[in-house]
């Protein structure tokens, strides 16, 4: 008779899938905007944009880059990775509404705002839990 295999059990806290969960989110999310704007990006230039869409179209692609990058970190267990996501959120937070702020005409919207706070925030405290040794991962 064989035996049966042990199912494996993931060994990361919860509030690790949760951080992990919404950087391959952002990641997701700004490469597909990188991808939108490279459809529309003939029809775009003609309307004289401000910021222009190539720029933006960059800019997406290379915040995409990064969180995937920090995403793949975090998964990997990488050492570094709680200092980096913090800060990486901190400032695409800053990006985008530096963005919003500078180029549009209302102020603006709340949802957005709150929205990088609270996950900015979330995050830290994470970072904060996991420094004070209340979460760790078992060793590899």
């Amino acid at each position: 008779m064989t035996s049966m295999s042990v199912p494996t059990v993931t060994t990361r806290p919860r509030i690790v899938h949760i951080i992990l969960w919404g950087v391959l989110f952002l990641a997701l999310w700004n490469l597909g905007q990188a991808v939108a704007l490279f459809l529309q990006l003939g029809g775009l230039a003609e309307l004289s944009l401000t910021p222009d869409p190539r720029w933006r179209l960059m800019m997406a692609f290379v915040w995409s880059v990064l969180f995937f990058a920090a995403a793949v970190l975090l998964w990997r267990k990488h050492p570094r990775r709680w200092p980096l996501i913090p800060l990486l959120l901190a400032v695409y937070g800053v990006y985008k509404l530096g963005i919003m702020i500078a180029f549009s005409n209302l102020p603006p919207a709340l949802l957005p705002m709150l929205a990088y706070v609270v996950f900015g925030g979330f995050s830290s405290w994470a970072v904060w839990k996991t420094k004070a040794g209340n979460i760790s991962h078992p060793p590899q």
